[in-house]
């Protein structure tokens, strides 16, 4: 390797004259490979892939283990500063440090263990194989379906830059300072997100309770029908304008677990307000050469109908031709998580879209509600927590909710001019969260950019000064090498027969 080749990086920028490239193999050292059921009695900590939180790139969930119930998977012994990098889906970025805590414990083969060596700082390793240019790479090189996944040779043969050892830990440091300035920016605007979450939240409550409307309502008292009086005219459109081959009259709600409701307001329910039968949608399978455009649950989950969230299917289009969107339709949900089974979207975009699938149940309303209004019902925490404990499930993951139990929604119905006034408000300070959102959402993706940038800059050269006095990364990787050799030369010693005596601790 000549040094003009050794300083170019993998991008073709020229690295610091006193840099190297390599391979990250190289500059690793070797781990033990154990068994554990040699020791069937030890307690050890065992660390894998879901003990990681990706998010934070740290360990918290590790399970612990008697040696003879370990995992069959439980084969590296770990020390503490190795870097745990997951060969499965290596995309999601399942990379930890070894804390001090679990060292000298065992480590899932699903990892590549990367253990530096006396030359190179930990940190460095750690902070280095999180960076664009060595992950895209082995992006590529995953093989499988249900778990793509690479090889270890893959992640040891990928090419590194490798700095004098005093500028690794220079470059740690400065790394270390610029992220812990950026993760506190990025605590604060989670907090911002969580704070808008609340608010909008609030103003729904408020907005179905009558608290939002209340001075509206005072000034407006003397010209408002009650609620009651629009009910029946509703219910007697819905008589006559019903589509379905048999009319049924809806039934009321039970009130006597609902909380009160101002004066001249009146509690209904979804089913009194539809002019058609809820309809489940249809769900075919992905077709890039497909005719029909179908929504995906993210469309609703998100609140956003763009063509983002949907796909093409081989769905046959006479089978599906009542099922294109229309604008005033509204999305339920009919399964998901706790959390998100229910979740309700009103559809404003053009007509014949696209159409929905199985997992969606469309609600069609009558002319004398503002669909608008029902999609705010639909979407306040009163409505939330009645389809949480309605839900039904076996796993209790993705929990379903029936369509009666959708007709069955309880909605709190005010007199027309408020209800107007009621979504023109809503609306007015929403637009506003949308915004607040959308702009906090950018920050987050441009924070996600800078750590992209900063970590770029750092492997290539340019994120701290270099020291003319600091050991070429040349003669670092000169003295790995005779290392590596002369613990090659050394004869290997044979492994004794397991003596309970002399057998070696896990931990």
């Amino acid at each position: 390797m000549t040094d003009t080749v050794s300083r170019q990086t993998m991008d073709n920028e020229t690295l610091p004259d006193t840099w190297v490239t390599t391979t990250l193999g190289e500059i690793c050292a070797r781990v033990e490979k154990v068994n554990p059921k040699d020791e069937p009695e030890q307690i050890f900590t065992y660390l894998d892939i879901a003990a990681i939180d990706n998010s934070t790139q740290k360990i918290v969930k590790p399970k612990i283990y008697s040696g003879a119930d370990a995992p069959s998977r439980a084969r590296q012994l770990v020390q503490a500063g190795d870097v745990l990098f997951s060969t499965v889906r290596t995309y999601l970025k399942n990379i930890a440090q070894v804390p001090r805590e679990y060292g000298n414990q065992i480590a899932s083969t699903g990892f590549t263990v990367i253990r530096s060596t006396p030359e190179v700082a930990d940190k460095y390793l750690f902070h280095l194989v999180q960076t664009d240019e060595f992950l895209e790479p082995l992006n590529a090189k995953q093989r499988g379906t249900s778990y793509p996944a690479v090889r270890d040779s893959d992640v040891f043969t990928q090419p590194v830059a490798l700095p004098p050892l005093n500028e690794q830990r220079r470059i740690v440091e400065k790394i270390e300072e610029l992220f812990t300035k950026l993760d506190a920016g990025v605590r604060s605007l989670k907090q911002t997100q969580v704070l808008l979450k609340s608010y909008r939240r609030s103003v729904l409550k408020a907005a179905v309770e009558g608290e939002l409307s209340r001075k509206w309502r005072e000034a407006h008292r003397d010209g408002l029908e009650p609620a009651s009086e629009l009910l029946e005219r509703i219910l007697r459109e819905r008589r006559e304008k019903f589509v379905g081959k048999k009319y049924k009259e809806p039934a009321s709600p039970d009130t006597s677990n609902l909380p009160a409701l101002p004066d001249g307001w009146e509690w209904a329910n979804l089913s009194q307000f539809l002019k058609e039968p809820l309809r489940n949608g249809h769900s075919a399978k992905a077709d890039k050469d497909g005719k029909v455009r179908t929504l995906t649950l993210t469309a609703v989950t998100v609140g956003d109908f763009s063509e983002a969230n949907t796909k093409l299917t081989g769905a046959d289009p006479n089978h599906v031709s009542d099922l294109w969107l229309e604008p005033g339709d509204i999305f339920i949900e009919r399964s998901n998580t706790p959390e998100l089974v229910g979740t309700a979207q009103l559809y404003t975009g053009e007509r014949h879209f696209a159409i929905f699938p199985d997992l969606l149940i469309r609600a069609r309303i009558l002319d004398g509600v503002p669909a608008s209004y029902v999609e705010l019902a639909l979407q306040s925490t009163h409505a939330r927590s009645y389809f949480k404990k309605s839900a039904r499930g076996i796993s209790g993951s993705m929990p379903k909710i029936s369509q009666s139990t959708i007709e069955a929604a309880p909605i709190p119905l005010p007199p027309t001019q408020e209800m107007k006034f009621i979504v023109e408000e809503v609306e007015r300070r929403l637009s506003v969260v949308d915004k607040l959102e959308a702009t906090v959402e950018a920050n987050l993706k441009q924070a996600g950019g800078l750590r992209r940038s900063i970590l770029k800059r750092a492997f290539s050269g340019g994120l701290v000064p270099q020291d003319p006095d600091d050991e070429p990364a040349g003669a670092l990787l000169a003295r790995i090498r005779e290392e590596r050799q002369a613990i090659e030369r050394k004869p290997r010693k044979r492994r004794a027969r397991r003596d309970d005596e002399a057998q070696g601790r896990l931990i």
